[in-house]
């Protein structure tokens, strides 16, 4: 069977895929997240935002997409440190709970356990 399209022997300008912005716009819109070591401005948001809406190939990408994507950069350390805290949090929960068992149901000083100990006792 034949190949029906024509083949063409040029190259064709490689096109940008939705979702996918050229290297040009990544590295305008990473400059904002690696120079100052606080948020950057509103208004530096937008100026990157309207840097980036004049390469070509960037016609998908929107304001609220690069705003989204900023508020995702401005949030990663916390969630990375709060990713961190719960493993570490898992660690000392499962410590506390062996603990926790063995006063519950461990010996006192009279070889009762310690809840039969607390049941008996009236303020």
């Amino acid at each position: 069977m034949r190949n029906l399209r024509p083949q063409s022997s040029k190259a064709k300008p490689q096109e940008s895929v939705r979702g996918s912005l050229p290297q040009e716009a990544r590295d305008i819109r990473n400059v904002l997240y690696t120079t100052e070591s606080h948020p950057p401005t509103l208004a530096a948001k937008l100026t990157a935002f309207n840097k980036i809406k004049k390469i070509p190939g960037t016609d998908w990408y929107k304001r609220h997409t690069h705003l989204t994507w900023c508020s995702g950069k401005e949030c990663e350390p916390a969630r990375k440190a709060a990713k961190a805290a719960q493993g570490k949090a898992v660690v000392v929960q499962e410590e506390g709970a062996q603990e926790g068992a063995a006063l519950q149901d461990g010996p006192n000083l009279h070889g009762a356990p310690l809840r039969s100990f607390l049941h008996r006792r009236k303020p």
